[in-house]
């Protein structure tokens, strides 16, 4: 069964706790498979940003997707807006992205000095995917050949 999510906002005057799990997204489904947070309620952001400033390329996802820090951030923002609360207030949730965005910058300035694209770039990501899908083709060829040589 798959867990039915709401938005955040729809829910944010009735959270009192909101759980986040830093976990793979092939991995996500098994949550459910665990008694003690099967029956959390799963909520989502209604209004994800497109482009992650932090997010590097993964194997399953794809564009779109967030950063763990970058998920939280929105989210905060999603229940701050829904609690109305005023425009200082809400600024002040940019605060959590401090340290990651000084961890940014310092990601920023090796990669300009090395002449590799930013990891967090488009061009960055392509080149992450693709590296990433030569070492698991050779991987997956290295298997194919030890299980051929050795089938038990």
């Amino acid at each position: 069964l798959k867990a039915k999510s709401v938005p955040l906002s729809a829910v944010a005057k009735k959270i009192r706790k909101l759980v986040i799990l830093d976990i793979k997204w092939t991995k996500s489904g098994m949550i459910q498979l665990d008694p003690s947070l099967s029956q959390v309620p799963c909520v989502h952001l209604e209004f994800p940003p497109q482009i992650s400033h932090f997010w590097r390329w993964h194997n399953c996802c794809g564009e779109g997707m967030l950063s763990t820090i970058e998920a939280i951030y929105f989210a905060a923002l999603e229940v701050s807006v829904a609690l109305g609360w005023d425009r200082e207030r809400r600024d002040q949730i940019i605060n959590m992205m401090w340290l990651f965005s000084l961890q940014r910058s310092i990601i920023s300035a090796k990669a300009s000095t090395s002449l590799k694209p930013l990891p967090f770039s488009k061009e960055g990501k392509a080149q992450q995917k693709a590296a990433r899908i030569r070492k698991d083709g050779k991987d997956k060829e290295a298997q194919r050949k030890r299980s051929q040589r050795d089938p038990f």
